[in-house]
């Protein structure tokens, strides 16, 4: 091949994109012309081998090369390389999250990733405000529980005093859960010698409104009791009813509220042996040698403006002969929803429960009903505040005296 065809081709390969093997001056011999020819094709051959290897790695990603000096080829290349070792810098401080950076020189890149960057600045923004949100709920809820255990503490604090309960009963339970940390059921004790009262009271609503009703009725109740007495309970809840009513206001039509209680009441005079029982949609339930007797509180309930402060409520006479243990509990035993298909818990589960265990002493009952209630809610919430309670009488011919 003539020295211009080995020139001419090595020209045509570069165009190709392929680099040619060095020509060899040596085949120049003595023609200056062709000698510059050869070293110009030369040094475009080297330029265009530095090109290719810097722009393939360009191509690859690779950015820690130099591009070759004084190469005309990748003069463009060069840019390019500086500027994506800059964006590389700039993605960097973003991921340390400097959410200043700014690109301009990549056409439509260069807003997609300005839009990108102002999208985490306003997620950055979102999240400082949601978390300053967060913290300032965290507060109000540690506030709140701490409101509300220590409301829980004056609640407790209101119920009776179990010693007074264990020196006039022969033995008793209770079971107060409130289904949140306060609610609106309560029970109460009162003793007169050793004559006593004891109530069940289910208030409207549970949590805070619940048991701000409990101290309106527990309180009531007392005042009631102050001015009838213990001996005739159906006079008690006319006046609960009547002292409730005027306290929020209810004797009125236009008052804004109209809430109230169930409330079933004993007065107990165990030398006697004998109970009256009057009740507003609270039950008795009596246990006597494996048998059950409900008694029904009337249906007129405490306090409503529909409640009728004219209503008489009806006691009832129970004598006891020989051992018999007492039980009043709220709706929310009976109306516990559970079981495989979901249904209340039920009065009638509940005197089967009562004609199974009432013999048994008082502490291994509450322990079977609780055992029983939990075993039949399963996985259900508690649907509402639970109070239960029960008590042995043991009967005129079995009480012992003192000498």
């Amino acid at each position: 091949m003539s020295t211009l065809d080995q020139a001419t081709e090595a020209i045509l390969s570069l165009l190709r994109g392929q680099t040619p093997n060095v020509l060899l001056e040596d085949d120049v011999c003595d023609r200056e012309d062709l000698a510059r020819l050869f070293q110009a094709t030369n040094a475009l051959i080297k330029g265009f081998a530095e090109a290719q290897d810097f722009i393939f790695a360009l191509s690859q990603g690779v950015l820690n090369v130099d591009p070759p000096h004084r190469n005309f080829l990748v003069s463009s290349f060069k840019d390019l390389h500086a500027h994506l070792r800059h964006l590389t810098w700039q993605t960097q401080q973003v991921a340390r999250g400097d959410l200043s950076q700014r690109v301009d020189f990549l056409g439509d890149f260069s807003e997609a990733f300005n839009t990108m960057i102002e999208a985490l600045r306003e997620k950055r923004l979102i999240e400082k405000e949601l978390q300053r949100a967060n913290e300032q709920l965290r507060e109000a809820h540690a506030q709140i529980i701490d409101s509300l255990q220590y409301g829980r503490t004056i609640q407790t604090a209101f119920l009776p005093n179990r010693e007074e309960m264990a020196a006039h009963l022969d033995d008793f339970f209770v079971i107060w859960k409130p289904k949140d940390v306060i609610g609106g059921d309560i029970y109460r004790f009162n003793s007169i010698a050793d004559r006593f009262l004891i109530a069940v009271i289910d208030c409207t609503g549970h949590g805070v409104p619940g048991s701000i009703m409990t101290m309106i009725a527990g309180s009531s109740l007392d005042e009631a009791r102050r001015n009838v007495g213990l001996h005739d309970p159906a006079a008690v809840l006319q006046e609960l009813n009547r002292i409730v009513k005027r306290a929020l206001n209810q004797h009125h039509s236009e008052s804004p509220s109209d809430d109230g209680l169930d409330i079933g009441i004993c007065s107990v005079d165990p030398e006697a042996g004998r109970v009256v029982f009057s009740g507003a949609k609270i039950a008795l339930y009596c246990c006597v040698n494996g048998e059950v007797r409900e008694i029904k509180g009337d249906k007129q309930p405490i306090g409503y403006k529909r409640s009728n402060v004219s209503h008489r409520y009806t006691n009832h006479m129970i004598t006891i002969d020989s051992p018999m243990s007492l039980y009043m509990t709220t709706d929310g035993l009976l109306h516990q929803i559970g079981g495989s298909r979901g249904f209340p818990f039920g009065k009638r589960r509940f005197i089967r429960f009562l004609i199974d265990h009432w013999a048994k002493p008082m502490g291994q009952q509450q322990a079977l009903l609780e055992q029983a209630l939990e075993s039949y809610r399963g996985d259900e919430p508690q649907v509402d505040d639970i109070t239960v309670l029960g008590f042995t009488i043991a009967g005129r011919r079995g009480r012992r005296h003192e000498p």
